[in-house]
């Protein structure tokens, strides 16, 4: 059993504390299980808290209604940390009975809370209507409200305000807060499989794995108010269902190997299937142990060996493919040489 802890105090954020616990079992030769928690956290960006603070204002619909709006914008000093809690639980096994075998499984869950975002600023011509951003929505009535007027006055009477004379205050029937804040959820549960046999052919080396990422929920909310949202096998977020298979052969300097890469097929936000995607990779290397050359090695890449196109996917942003999920560049092919003494 490990345990770790960590304290991190920051000037302008807050403090936060991060613990972790890890146990490894092995209760018989070759089998080890093992199980983890711990929790890590991402400081905001220092332009997240200290973009400088701006207003300005706009119309918005609310039902049948035109509301003049006052929308915030900028930095927020009062951003805490984002947080993720993640456990995870697995096993390797090495069975005796057979040489070079090993497996891997592991389950992972990661909650994510605390996301620092602009859901505001993102759905602003639907935050009067959107009850999911109702906590970014204040609705005024300055007329008859005197904090309400003081607020807008506030607003109105900062520098940084755009168009500050475009409306007085008693036009103005709310206040949207697009600034930076801490709201988002995500929760990530999926596992993954290892399979790899190492044997040996007289003086060749061979090796042949194979590992599957499977997921099976990446859902996020994006305010405290909204419902979750299944993101799962969706253009520019993660697919449930990933594959790499690796065979190396190896004999004296020499090293050959080839991998098959693949992705599973999905649907864009209007049912249209965009297809899987599968690629091959080829890896050389030379790296004599003995005589003048000992302590240098060749080695030769070719990614995407066959020129496989990515998948047609018809991107709103005019590319044609999902750059989250596949890669347009196409074969790739790199050389590295090493001298190490």
């Amino acid at each position: 059993m490990s345990l770790a802890a960590r304290f991190e105090d920051y000037g302008d954020v807050g403090q936060t504390t991060s613990p972790k616990v890890g146990v490894v079992w092995e209760p018989a030769v070759g089998t080890r299980l093992r199980a983890n928690y711990g929790r890590s956290f991402r400081a905001p960006a220092l332009r997240e808290v200290n973009d400088a603070a701006s207003a300005s204002p706009s119309i918005l619909p609310r039902g049948s209604q035109q509301i003049v709006t006052m929308i915030l914008y900028g930095g927020n000093p009062d951003l805490e940390p984002e947080t993720a809690d993640t456990w995870t639980l697995g096993g390797d096994f090495r069975p005796p009975a057979i040489d070079g075998l090993r497996i891997s499984v592991n389950a992972f869950r990661t909650d994510f809370e605390n996301r620092i975002g602009q859901p505001a600023l993102e759905n602003v011509f639907t935050a009067l209507t959107d009850g999911a951003l109702s906590p970014f929505v204040r609705v005024i009535d300055p007329t008859r409200n005197a904090e309400d007027r003081a607020a807008i006055q506030a607003i109105l009477d900062l520098p940084t305000t755009n168009l500050r004379d475009l409306f007085t205050a008693d036009a103005y029937g709310a206040i949207v807060d697009a600034r930076y804040v801490n709201t988002a959820s995500v929760q990530v549960q999926g596992a993954d499989l290892t399979v790899g046999y190492a044997f040996t052919v007289g003086p060749n080396a061979f090796d042949l794995s194979t590992n599957l990422t499977w997921l099976e929920r990446f859902e996020v909310r994006a305010t405290p108010a909204s419902e979750p949202d299944a993101q799962l096998d969706r253009p520019n977020y993660p697919i449930s269902l990933r594959g790499r298979t690796t065979l190396s052969w190896s004999r004296g300097p020499v090293t050959l190997g080839g991998s098959l890469d693949y992705v599973s097929d999905y649907a864009d936000l209007m049912g249209r299937r965009i297809g899987s995607w599968t690629t091959a990779d080829l890896q050389a290397r030379f790296a004599p142990q003995t005589g003048p050359f000992a302590g240098t090695s060749v080695a030769l890449t070719v990614q995407n060996l066959l020129d496989r196109a990515p998948p047609f996917y018809d991107a709103p942003e005019g590319v044609a493919y999902d750059a989250a999920n596949a890669d347009v560049i196409g074969r790739y092919v790199s050389i590295q040489l090493t001298r190490s003494w």
